[in-house]
């Protein structure tokens, strides 16, 4: 590492307690929020240890991976960018001689969406990202 890119990392190290703990509110709002959310599972919502909080996954129940698209859709008509993470690694075609049925892991792979996690989100937004959220999940289920 050379020494500009060493001075910015010695600079974002110092903000980092502060981020992790505005992590922590953010992600508390948004467990509050999104428990009163038909339909939505947020992945271990009761963990009490330290986590990074670095993305908010949830996982949508009672649907079609389709669907999880056309929320998808309609949370960035919305403005809210959302993406997905955890793919199924034993259907990655390197497994292909290694078959085996994992329901679970598949399940979710289809019906995980990543909400915006950030220190600088206010309630508001994240209020805003549940609302819109509970409304297309109420018109469409």
């Amino acid at each position: 590492m050379d020494d500009i890119r060493a001075s910015i990392a010695i600079a974002q190290l110092k903000k980092l307690k502060k981020d992790l703990d505005k992590r922590i509110c953010v992600r508390d709002r948004y467990i509050e929020a999104l428990s009163k959310i038909k339909n939505v599972i947020v992945p271990f919502a009761d963990n009490k240890e330290f986590v990074s909080n670095y993305i908010m996954p949830i996982v949508l129940k009672n649907c079609t991976s389709q669907f999880r698209d056309e929320v998808r859709n309609k949370l960035h008509d919305a403005g809210i960018q959302t993406s997905i993470h955890y793919p199924a690694i034993h259907l990655f075609s390197i497994y292909k001689d290694f078959k085996t049925s994992l329901p679970q892991t598949e399940y979710v792979t289809d019906h995980e969406i990543t909400l915006p996690m950030y220190a600088a989100l206010t309630d508001n937004q994240v209020d805003y990202i549940c609302k819109t959220l509970g409304d297309i999940l109420n018109k469409s289920i």
